[in-house]
């Protein structure tokens, strides 16, 4: 009796996995866990596409050693923040697609995958028909941002809509996406340029939830769909949180007059430099507490990354599976 012939199966969709690599030298644990955890957990091809401006020649070494790595060189930027952020996920994401990726994933240097079937379940939500998968920091007081600290989604999504992670606002900007800002109330960052796609087609996605069982701060040391592990402003000096601030009757107070006078067009110049200036003074007693839980979540991780990330999930009797 001869047997069914099968069709030969489909290839693994290729992987690229874009990572702005952002960090001093005296955080080269977190991205020694970063590296390992994705090399231990990611299943199927997969290319990391990194760009590192501004590192030392020890964080460029320690990239250099990592074999699925791609370190790309781009012409330096006057911007900073997250328009810096933004501007090379573009060029990467652009990149990887040339490359022949079929599925893209942003990452930060803070984040990392927590299941070694991580990408394997982000792909069954594109499969449900999510148009991507993304952290969902509603936490944060966010409505419509797909956050990049871990965003999946198919290279034709991209080659589709063409979004740049972080389209210009204000003057000059595109009325849709003002229109979009203004009717979702969300706040610009790294990643809103595929919001705005999403709000504009209305094309559903799977938000990534925090499912943190113990908190050790509100946004800091997150996890998001059981999945993937975010320590949040690594490259922040002040940790200064917008939910934290509501806590505080002068910073909210602040708050409230810049948005007063934002509205009223006259936050800038001398106005602008004298609420900046009250803000730092008024804002120390926060960010020093909120800077200690940050160097306590990152001691705890160097200590014991599978321990602390197995208590957060309220579950501190198991471990991660080890990465190599």
């Amino acid at each position: 009796m001869t047997g069914a012939v099968r069709a030969p199966a489909a290839p693994a969709a290729r992987l690229g996995i874009l990572v702005v690599y952002f960090l001093p030298d005296e955080r080269l644990p977190i991205l020694d866990l970063h590296l390992r955890a994705i090399a231990g957990r990611t299943s199927g091809p997969y290319t990391l596409y990194g760009v590192a401006p501004r590192v030392s020649d020890s964080v460029r070494q320690r990239l250099a050693r990592e074999p699925q790595l791609t370190l790309l060189q781009f012409p330096p930027v006057q911007a900073v923040g997250s328009q810096e952020h933004a501007h090379y996920l573009d060029l990467l994401a652009d990149h990887a697609v040339a490359d022949g990726c079929d599925r893209l994933c942003t990452m930060d240097v803070d984040a990392f995958p927590i299941r070694p079937d991580w990408n394997a379940q982000l792909e069954k939500f594109l499969q449900q028909g999510s148009a991507l998968a993304a952290v969902f920091r509603q936490e944060n007081g966010d409505t419509a941002l797909p956050h990049p600290s871990c965003c999946y989604f198919p290279a034709g999504f991209y080659q589709r809509y063409r979004p740049a992670f972080l389209p210009e606002a204000g003057p000059g900007a595109d009325p849709a996406f003002t229109t979009f800002l203004a009717r979702t109330g969300q706040k610009v960052d790294a990643g809103i340029g595929l919001g705005h796609v999403l709000w504009q087609h209305q094309l559903p996605w799977k938000r990534l939830l925090r499912t943190n069982q113990v908190n050790d701060h509100y946004l800091l040391a997150g996890i998001y769909g059981d999945l993937v592990f975010h320590v949040g402003a690594m490259s922040w000096t002040d940790r200064d949180f917008r939910q934290d601030r509501r806590q505080t009757p002068l910073l909210r107070l602040l708050d409230a007059v810049a948005d007063g006078l934002r509205s009223a067009g006259l936050l800038r110049g001398r106005v602008a430099g004298l609420w900046r200036r009250a803000n730092h003074l008024a804002s120390r007693p926060l960010v020093r507490r909120t800077n200690q839980t940050f160097q306590t979540v990152l001691a705890a991780l160097d200590a014991d990354a599978d321990g602390y990330i197995a208590r957060l999930r309220g579950q501190p009797h198991l471990q991660l599976r080890p990465t190599p």
